[in-house]
């Protein structure tokens, strides 16, 4: 796919609006059924970019996914995108078609405050300890840490959900699970009252 999406885009064009009209069809069944909202999970980056370039992606899957999230929206439905690695160049366009929380914005590859201060105001920062280096290899003190950070910079003015920004695997100290957590419960209820 990604070669056709340079060599033959007809194809390209054709196995994605097949695509598209699967995914229509699925929301159209849920929402019926009295779902919340669509949530779309699909890693568009690494750590260090996207895996195609931003001009792709807008000529491809912008307007895709615009189709698909307008089914929600019209139904005053909500939209979730998770994408690991980093989709900065893309979070505005995201925004624009219609999400409303974005997942995980991570930490290892992404400016989270950016991102709260340019979109913080339209949709919720869903997002956590970074599963690549803190949770599994910090100790509980570094965990505390960047949750109070995050809950600094991130909570204010709402649209914040913490945790971890991926799935806690096997490796991650129990201790470090129990500070995200301890820490979330004291300090991460409104007004955000942190220590000094």
């Amino acid at each position: 796919l990604m070669k056709d999406l340079h060599t033959d885009p007809e194809m390209a064009e054709t196995m994605l609006d097949k695509l598209l009209a699967y995914n229509c069809e699925l929301a159209d069944r849920l929402l019926d059924m009295g779902c919340d909202g669509v949530s779309v999970s699909e890693d568009w980056g690494n750590n260090y970019s996207l895996f195609i370039s931003p001009a792709l992606w807008r000529k491809y899957f912008k307007p895709r996914y615009g189709k698909l999230f307008e089914r929600a929206k019209r139904r005053g439905r909500l939209v979730h995108f998770h994408s690991d690695g980093n989709i900065t160049p893309i979070v505005g366009d995201l925004v624009e078609i219609g999400i409303d929380s974005l997942n995980p914005v991570q930490p290892e590859c992404m400016d989270q405050i950016e991102v709260k201060q340019k979109y913080g105001d339209k949709i919720t920062i869903d997002t956590g300890v970074s599963n690549q280096k803190t949770l599994p290899f910090g100790i509980p003190e570094d965990v505390r840490n960047e949750t109070l950070n995050a809950l600094r910079y991130l909570a204010p003015g709402g649209g914040f959900v913490y945790g971890t920004s991926h799935y806690a695997l096997y490796d991650v100290p129990i201790e470090n699970v129990i500070a995200l957590y301890e820490t979330c419960r004291k300090y991460g209820k409104y007004p955000i009252r942190l220590p000094e």
